[in-house]
């Protein structure tokens, strides 16, 4: 689980930015895109991790409900991935 949680954001995210299908089982362009983008792309997955941490005390300290705090976190994670694209270096690959 800890390889996919690595793996798959940038597989989907150079899916959604070279609007190819195929883009996401390239594998070797997803490590370079990895790779060039390191700082930015673990930062983002902490930005996730910490609203993933952040949702699951909201729903028990303020009964917030279980969709809401999970979205929240997911809309997180999507802004820090769109971040990683958009100040990433060499993203025309």
């Amino acid at each position: 689980m800890f390889a996919l949680m690595l793996y798959l954001p940038a597989a989907i995210t150079r899916q959604a930015l070279s609007e190819r299908f195929g883009a996401a089982f390239e594998v070797q362009a997803n490590f370079a895109f990895i790779r060039r983008n390191a700082l930015n792309y673990f930062l983002a997955l902490v930005f996730y991790l910490v609203a993933s941490f952040a949702a699951q005390f909201g729903i028990l300290a303020c009964c917030v409900g279980l969709l809401p705090a999970t979205f929240w976190s997911l809309c997180v994670f999507g802004f820090a991935l769109g971040e990683v694209a958009r100040l990433g270096p060499g993203l025309s690959d």
